[in-house]
């Protein structure tokens, strides 16, 4: 996780400030779906940890969800937003071999 910027917004919960971080989540799409989304931007109180995600063109992303889920993988998709749609990244592998 990495911090870009304090916004000088106030939360609405307890009036905390709120800092913005870019950040990779799980997704979990229509049916028993599930995907990282990488660089995700997070919104969130420093005070309270309420919290915002910005999603960009959820139609999209859904619609690929579906499109992955019909392929039988056994590994969790990791996508990415840039350059106005959606990616798919490449799994490295880890040194425990998953």
């Amino acid at each position: 996780m990495q911090v870009v910027a304090q916004t000088t917004a106030a939360c609405r919960r307890c009036g905390g400030t709120v800092g913005l971080t870019y950040e990779t989540l799980p997704y979990i799409a229509v049916g028993p779906s599930v995907v990282e989304l990488r660089n995700v931007a997070v919104r969130r109180c420093s005070a309270c940890g309420h919290m915002g995600i910005d999603v960009p063109d959820v139609r999209a992303l859904d619609v690929l969800v579906r499109c992955l889920c019909g392929e039988s993988t056994s590994v969790v998709p990791r996508l990415e937003y840039a350059d106005g749609r959606w990616r798919i990244l490449a799994r490295t592998r880890s040194s425990d071999g998953r």
